[in-house]
């Protein structure tokens, strides 16, 4: 899934990524669970109860101790864990470019996602970012180690990807 945000982020999104960018989703869950997470009026619009449980931990072996919770669930996707150690966060810190997001539900990684400023990607980027790896993954399978930013073709197409694919055993 993408979003367009025009006016970036809001709180209790950190400052920085109030930039205007997108969002590029790539779940690993499936859509009706990702669906279930309904409207309401906690968090950032979510069903009560529904940001109780897109909050419960996910165990630690199973996510980068750097990825923090800030209270950024929403309906229809899920709950929004950042990394405490991007650069655009720290003081004085660099503008934001681009981020990379886990996103979680009821203890469970539900998505991966690459956030994008909008003049990030017409300044015609080429790179590839690492992704922090967890100690460990609750289901085996073929689990991404970077996400990339280019620009191809002579119609200047952008793409975003998730790369690097490397197999984990569940453990």
């Amino acid at each position: 899934m993408v979003d367009w945000n025009p006016h970036g982020h809001q709180a209790p999104a950190p400052p920085p990524w109030s930039a205007p960018h997108f969002d590029f989703h790539f779940y690993v869950a499936d859509r009706a669970s990702v669906e279930a997470l309904r409207p309401g009026k906690c968090a950032e619009l979510l069903d009560c109860a529904d940001f109780e449980r897109a909050r419960k931990l996910i165990p630690a072996r199973y996510i980068h101790p750097d990825r923090i919770d800030v209270g950024a669930a929403v309906p229809a996707m899920g709950n929004h864990l950042i990394d405490s150690k991007s650069p655009e966060l720290a003081p004085g810190g660099p503008p934001f470019t681009h981020t990379f997001i886990v996103g979680s539900n009821d203890g469970h990684v539900i998505f991966y996602e690459p956030m994008v400023t909008s003049a990030y990607l017409v300044s015609g980027p080429e790179i590839c970012a690492s992704i922090k790896q967890p100690k460990g993954w609750e289901v085996a399978g073929y689990y991404p180690t970077k996400y990339c930013i280019r620009v191809s073709g002579r119609g200047g197409r952008h793409t975003v990807s998730l790369e690097g694919f490397v197999w984990r055993a569940a453990n």
